[in-house]
């Protein structure tokens, strides 16, 4: 997870990622990034058992 604004947002889209996730919040990193003039960037890596 890229956040443009870390300082400003971060606490804002905790909040989100908690409550559309629960208790059951998959793993993340998220980190400032103001290289390339973007809000948020969001990178997702998934696996399916099977």
């Amino acid at each position: 997870m890229h956040l443009e604004h870390l300082k400003r947002d971060f606490a804002a889209f905790n909040g989100v990622y908690a409550e559309r996730f629960g208790d059951h919040r998959p793993v993340r990193t998220t980190v400032g990034s103001d290289l390339m003039d973007i809000l948020v960037e969001i990178d997702v890596v998934a696996a399916q058992r099977g």
